[in-house]
């Protein structure tokens, strides 16, 4: 029960803890305090000293790209393509990716001056030389490479700082010269790293934009396009030949049918003159008939002028008709002459004359009626290969406009295949690293600030630890307290006195 009594002793209601008298009990039990300082202090000075020595460098880089610095983007953006961005988890994973220290180990094997570095951890206790480290593999590059991508990933870092785009690579080994390498190394695979993504994914664009060029080229068929717009180019132009001579054959014909009927006109009046003469011997009026028989020649040739026309407006038709009825009025007038006597003499002569001028026209009439129909069956002919030839031109027009579409998309994809080979042949790196410069940190792990702040704190807690149990397990009255403790009912009736020595 003392040792109860012992423990509530060291307890207070107010201060939770009986300062006095733990002070006492420090004081009491003064090798405790004396001997856990002493030794905290010592432990740690000796882990600091075993601490391998630290050589650190550290260098700055940016992604370009969170600005709008960089040359790829902006061209990107002149050629019409989509910005590559690259994210922040992407740059801090790095340093865990195989294929990115692979690269770098590769690099390294390849340095002049690789078995001076050291790749041991920053908190190797048993270094090995990079001789022995690589002993076993025997200049085998592969089994090389796989030994030092054990090693790298240890000895470098990548952090975001607190500027948005900007990281920091830092680079921790056990010599001087090692870390300025492995900076220099790692700095210069972050920029060619990135050129080389970059590169691949514009490269695989083109070969996928080739791809559909190649495929477009496949389904239009260029050669039958070719040959295709080769004859609509000659059927239009046979079609403008064909019209041009279709146009002058109409005029041809018309023409020879305005003269046509003016012969035909004449040979009716001859033979009416003719029959005049014979039927009564009688005078006529021969001026008067040869004044109406004019006019009907004229109204006749007026009418055939106005009839080659096939789209009259109101107006002409309008025209025809008045012209056919004062026609009708001038045949009728020259029926009625025909009962108007008129010198024998007169009309034997006027017979002669006329006959030996219908001869002349009848030649002239059947030759002219022939030419006529020659010239119409031809028009007709040339008018039924000029339907053709439409209907054939309007067939290839078609074929041409389906393939339209897919020329324009064709076309596009050109130029999209020129952007992106113009964009493949300036990329440069989104991750800008600063310039490296010589600033060398060298420190231990842990500084000695830090071992000694852990002793202080460890010691008072062991300090106090330990006199608590000293305390509670110590059988010794040293003082009226301790009487009082021990003793719970015990009455205290005076001290006992003290004796000269």
């Amino acid at each position: 029960m003392s040792r109860v009594r012992k423990f509530n002793s060291l307890l207070n209601d107010v201060t939770i803890l009986n300062f006095p008298l733990i002070g006492k009990l420090l004081r009491r039990y003064y090798l405790i305090s004396i001997t856990i300082p002493v030794m905290a202090i010592g432990v740690s000075v000796y882990f600091y000293s075993i601490q391998n020595v630290l050589y650190e460098t550290n260098v700055g880089f940016s992604d370009a790209s969170t600005k709008n610095l960089s040359p790829t983007n902006t061209i990107a953006d002149l050629v019409g393509e989509n910005q590559i961005i690259i994210a922040e988890e992407d740059v801090l994973a790095m340093r865990n990716d195989w294929v990115f220290n692979q690269k770098l180990a590769k690099k390294i094997y390849k340095l002049p001056d690789l078995y001076s570095l050291d790749f041991n951890g920053v908190g190797t206790r048993n270094k090995i030389s990079t001789n022995i480290l690589l002993e076993k593999c025997q200049h085998d590059e592969e089994c090389s490479v796989r030994t030092l991508l054990g090693s790298l990933p240890s000895l470098y870092n990548i952090v975001a700082e607190a500027t948005p785009g900007r990281y920091r690579l830092i680079v921790v080994t056990l010599e001087e010269k090692t870390s300025k390498i492995i900076l220099r190394e790692v700095a210069k695979l972050i920029e060619e790293d990135r050129v080389v993504y970059l590169k691949n994914i514009v490269d695989k664009k083109i070969e996928a934009t080739e791809k559909l060029i190649k495929q477009q080229n496949v389904d239009i068929d260029a050669d039958n396009m070719m040959n295709l717009s080769n004859r609509q180019v000659n059927l239009k132009n046979q079609i403008e030949e064909i019209k041009n001579g279709m146009r002058n054959l109409s005029q041809s014909i018309a023409n020879n049918k305005l003269q046509f009927n003016t012969l035909e006109l004449e040979l009716a009046q001859f033979n009416k003159s003719k029959s005049i003469g014979a039927a009564d011997s009688k005078r006529v009026n021969y001026e008067k008939y040869v004044k109406l028989n004019q006019e009907v020649l004229d109204l006749r040739t007026n009418l055939s002028l106005l009839t080659q026309n096939t789209a009259m407006s109101e107006y002409e038709k309008k025209v025809v008709v008045e012209l056919e009825a004062r026609l009708q009025t001038k045949l009728s007038e020259l029926e009625k002459l025909g009962d108007v006597s008129r010198s024998v003499s007169g009309i034997d002569k006027f017979n002669e004359t006329q006959d030996s001028k219908s001869n002349y026209t009848q030649k002239d009439y059947n030759v002219l009626r022939e030419k006529i129909k020659k010239e119409q069956a031809e028009y007709d002919k040339t008018k039924e290969e000029l339907d053709k030839l439409q209907v054939e031109h309007a067939e290839v027009s078609r074929k041409l406009d389906d393939m339209k579409p897919n020329t324009g998309y064709l076309d596009l994809l050109e130029k999209k295949l020129i952007s992106l080979k113009l964009l493949s042949s300036t990329i440069t790196t989104d991750l800008v690293v600063d310039n490296i410069g010589n600033n060398i940190k060298i420190h231990k792990n842990a500084s000695l600030s830090k071992y000694l702040v852990f002793a202080t704190i460890s010691s008072i807690f062991f300090i106090f630890l330990l006199t608590v149990i000293r305390y509670l397990f110590d059988q010794k009255i040293y003082s009226e307290d301790d009487v009082k403790v021990f003793f719970e009912d015990l009455e205290v009736i005076g001290n006992t006195p003290e004796f000269e020595k």
